[in-house]
């Protein structure tokens, strides 16, 4: 299985779209049904650093979080910025050809 971590790309490029925060990945994964170590095996990232990352002991470097982002994203999950609201998390609609 590939991962989104051996594909190449310049992180500087993407400093604005790493939002999400600790809150964020744990519901990603709840509603993908993924453990904190299926995260990692798909993202590339280490299983304690999404632990720490979720329990706030630790905030990720800006890549990795990306690299997190991107493969929750890939999965199906939508990220919803603050909007009054609050931020949060939901499953995209899937189109009936997928």
């Amino acid at each position: 299985m590939s991962t989104l971590s051996e594909k190449a790309c310049d992180f500087r490029e993407l400093l604005p779209v790493c939002g999400m925060d600790s809150a964020q990945c744990r519901a990603a994964r709840a509603l993908l049904k993924w453990t904190q170590e299926e995260l990692a095996a798909r993202s590339g990232a280490s299983a304690v650093t999404i632990r720490n990352f979720e329990n706030d002991r630790s905030v990720p470097q800006t890549g990795t979080r990306y690299l997190l982002q991107k493969t929750l994203e890939h999965a199906g999950i939508e990220f919803i910025p603050e909007n009054g609201g609050g931020v949060g998390v939901r499953l995209k609609k899937r189109s009936s050809a997928e």
